[in-house]
C-alpha cells in the first residue's frame, strides 16, 4: 500500500481471491442441491417400495415396481402414482430383473418375499445412496456413503 491507496496489482490479487471464494462456494452449493435431490428420491422411492410390498401381501397377488429407463419414471402396476427420476440422478440394477426396454422390475408377492437386488442412485456418476432388497423377507435398507440410514 502507498500513501494514496491500493496499487493496481494489489487490486487485483484482492479480485482473484474473491473469485476464487465465490467459486468454491457455488461448487459445494451445487453439490448439497444434488444431495438433496437423491436423499429425497431414495426416500419417495423407499416408500413406493414398501406400497407395492403391501399392496402384495393385502391383495394375495404379487405387485411389480417398474421403473422406467426411457420415461424416467417409477410406478407400481394398476397404480395411478408415479414419481419421476430428476435429471441429474441415474437409477442402476444389480441383481434385479431387467426389462427389454432397459427398464427395472422389482416384483413383491404375496407372501412378502420379493425378487430383490440393490437399486444404486447417483448423482454425476456419484454413487449416493444404496437400496437393497432382501429376497426372503422383502425389507428394505437404505445406505449411504456414511452407513444405514433407514430400513423397512
Amino acid at each position: 500500500m502507498t500513501d494514496r491507496g491500493f496499487t493496481f496489482i494489489e487490486l487485483i490479487v484482492v479480485m482473484i481471491l474473491l473469485a476464487f471464494a465465490g467459486s468454491l462456494v457455488y461448487v459445494n452449493v451445487g453439490r448439497s442441491v444434488g444431495g438433496n435431490q437423491a436423499k429425497m428420491f431414495a426416500r419417495e422411492l423407499t416408500v413406493m417400495m414398501k406400497t407395492a410390498r403391501r399392496l402384495a401381501v393385502e391383495q394375495g397377488a404379487p405387485a411389480t415396481l417398474v421403473i422406467s429407463a426411457q420415461d424416467r419414471t417409477c410406478q407400481i402396476d394398476g397404480e395411478t402414482r408415479t414419481l419421476k427420476i430428476p435429471e441429474q440422478i441415474q437409477v442402476d440394477a444389480e441383481a434385479i430383473q431387467l426389462r427389454d426396454d432397459g427398464g427395472i422390475e422389482l416384483a413383491f408377492y404375496a407372501d412378502g418375499s420379493t425378487n430383490g437386488g440393490i437399486l444404486s442412485i447417483l448423482v454425476d456418476n456419484t454413487l449416493r445412496y444404496r437400496i437393497g432388497v432382501d429376497v426372503l423377507t422383502g425389507a428394505i435398507q437404505v445406505k449411504s456413503g456414511d452407513g444405514v440410514t433407514g430400513d423397512g
